[in-house]
């Protein structure tokens, strides 16, 4: 970073006295290889926490400048949308259809239901509140999603899979007064109700006909009304839209909070898909979850504003995903890494070049499966990094045509991005000056936590820029390769490893699924050993001798894990990736130590016992 000292002058000028303000840039400043203007270039100018911020300003500030924040709403792009595009189909579910007229119509039935629901008798005032919704994918989880923001309300979008202790938490935490519940997680509710006084309303969703209702738990239909004109409330767009909470691996999951604003994010997405070749005529298939905020953001809030259609899944299958793709002919898909390899290791078929898929889009996919799936399938991959907390995003739009397989690509319009070592310097670079990924959004749109404060956000107030705690480093193309998660790094003696380098070793193997390495700690102060969690192939009869020996031929000494177990599976966050919290933990339980395989023993772990407690042999 160069510094030097600059100055505001007032200068009047023409007839009119009309007065301008000049800002004096130095010259060494001006002159430098880095200074990113050139003269008499557009740019913008914010003031933000009592400083001056003077940014580039490219395509993406004018197409959301052109569309105006202020109409920055689900219920404004609904109803332009609609109208727009009447008849034409937008929504693909199985066998049924919607376009977009329905799509408006249904989560406006919606909305007045809410509206009847949550509004004071002779009252005219409409309360803002917050409603969870806990559905299985399905059309009507769309329609409720738009509805409540209609109403003026904000949606929270809720992952059924969640332990009971953790959607207790969320349900508290996120002061929901009314959850919209399919019948099948009923009874996983009832547990947890009693200590949930706030809760007043539970609409149940396909409930069967000898279902009985009461006060508190309403019929879906009740909220299906048949009024399909769009209500009146006035959303603006600083109000919140969602609070979608993350998978809590590190922690107590944290709400991430969208504002109305945040729709503006399917201009920036929806950009770039346009430039890989996504037509207004053309389908997206969606078999990712509706609880995971980029089902929304990656696919449906895109599709609305190119005018193309969305195909959602029940859930991820590998059969059910050709026969939707044989039925709804898309031509491209939203992937976690994890999908693509459950394609990839399923038996060969006659539909795997035979199908309508040009180009798939998402995050997970490693070096090894990107290429064989590119090279078994004919469908170019385009890697993204983001987070949760939507503070950046890059994509990868060259690919492997462009030898870039394995980075997730450069960083898009609206964001800024550098790579800081442990003191903040920017790293040079190169494959060995990893450090952490810093973001900054140019947008007009900041990142919240629902009820944390300011220094949750790991933002340094001075400039913006936000520790994201993820790590990677850029090659001389300015491409962004991802190395793993600050909670991810396994420090042995002086060497600082992440464990993906372990992991993308040991999935290389032939009889290896999947993997998962971590430190375990040692008695000695400061030290883990390394263990890994292998899931193999179907049939494989691979022994904890030989998988070793693998290892140590492939990998440096110090990355070779001590301890192997063999799992029958591994645990997964919404997104698919593994839950190593989880991993961690069962290390304290004596009967996983039992299951793991000791490189230094050559054998299980025996356990002795000492002082009435059993131990492990360090």
């Amino acid at each position: 970073m160069r510094r030097a000292k600059g100055k505001i002058t007032r200068k009047k000028s023409g007839s009119g006295g009309y007065e301008s303000i000049w800002i004096y840039i130095p010259s060494k400043i001006a002159k430098d290889s880095t200074f990113p203007f050139s003269t008499y270039e557009d740019v913008n100018v914010e003031i933000i926490d009592d400083k001056l911020m003077i940014t580039k300003r490219d395509e993406l500030f004018d197409i959301i400048e052109n569309y105006g924040v202020e109409n920055a709403t689900i219920a404004k792009l609904l109803r332009k949308k609609a109208a727009k595009n009447q008849d034409k189909p937008f929504l693909f579910y199985k066998d049924q259809s919607y376009t977009y007229e329905e799509l408006n119509n249904n989560s406006n039935r919606i909305a007045r239901g809410i509206l009847k629901l949550i509004k004071r008798p002779r009252s005219k005032i409409v309360k803002r509140i917050k409603i969870s919704i806990m559905l299985p994918n399905c059309p009507e989880y769309i329609f409720c999603m738009f509805g409540i923001a209609k109403a003026g309300s904000a949606f929270i979008t809720i992952n059924p899979n969640f332990s009971y202790d953790v959607l207790e938490y969320i349900l508290k935490n996120s002061n929901t007064q009314v959850l919209i519940l399919d019948y099948i997680y009923l009874e996983e509710f009832k547990k947890i109700s009693p200590n949930l006084p706030t809760i007043n309303k539970v609409i149940i969703h396909n409930a069967p006909k000898d279902f009985e209702f009461n006060e508190k738990l309403i019929d879906f239909q009740e909220i299906f009304t048949s009024n399909i004109k769009n209500p009146k409330v006035i959303a603006k767009h600083w109000h919140t839209m969602q609070i979608n909470y993350t998978s809590g691996s590190t922690g107590k999951p944290k709400g991430v909070l969208y504002r109305n604003h945040f729709v503006l994010t399917g201009i920036n997405i929806g950009k770039e898909l346009e430039e890989i070749g996504f037509k207004p005529s053309d389908k997206l298939y969606c078999p990712l979850p509706l609880y995971h905020a980029s089902s929304l953001y990656w696919g449906i809030l895109p599709a609305l504003f190119y005018d193309a259609s969305v195909v959602i899944a029940e859930h991820f299958n590998p059969i059910w995903f050709w026969k939707d793709i044989k039925r709804h002919n898309p031509v491209g898909i939203l992937y976690f890494g994890a999908y693509l390899a459950e394609l990839l290791y399923s038996p060969p078929s006659k539909t795997d070049r035979s199908h309508s898929i040009k180009w798939a889009f998402g995050c997970g996919a490693s070096n090894e499966l990107w290429e064989k799936f590119e090279n078994r399938f004919g469908i170019t991959i385009y890697e993204l990094w983001t987070l949760a907390e939507a503070i950046g995003i890059t994509l990868n739009k060259v690919g492997s045509k462009g030898g870039k397989i394995g980075s997730v690509g450069k960083v898009l319009s609206g964001y800024e991005l550098r790579i800081v070592d442990s003191k903040g310097n920017i790293q040079s670079p190169g494959p060995e000056n990893v450090g952490e990924i810093l973001s900054r959004s140019i947008l007009p749109m900041a990142w919240e936590y629902y009820k944390l404060s300011v220094d949750t956000l790991r933002k340094d107030r001075r400039d913006r820029w936000v520790h994201t705690g993820d790590y990677g480093y850029k090659d001389n193309d300015g491409y962004l390769y991802y190395v793993g998660n600050k909670a991810d790094i396994i420090y042995k003696n002086e060497e600082q490893i992440f464990a993906r380098q372990i992991e993308r070793i040991a999935n290389n193997h032939p009889e290896v699924l999947e993997s998962a390495a971590f430190g375990v700690p040692s008695k000695k102060q400061g030290k883990e050993y390394i263990k890994i969690c292998v899931l193999l192939k179907e049939g494989s009869d691979l022994s904890y001798e030989n998988l070793y020996n693998y290892l140590i031929q492939n990998m440096a000494f110090y990355m070779v894990p001590r301890y192997i177990e063999f799992k029958e599976n591994l645990p997964k966050s919404s997104n698919l990736m593994i839950q190593k919290f989880i991993l961690k933990k069962e290390w304290e339980l004596n009967e996983i130590k039992k299951m793991t395989w000791d490189s230094k023993l050559k054998d299980i772990i025996p356990i002795k016992k000492k002082d009435n407690k059993l131990e492990v042999f360090d």
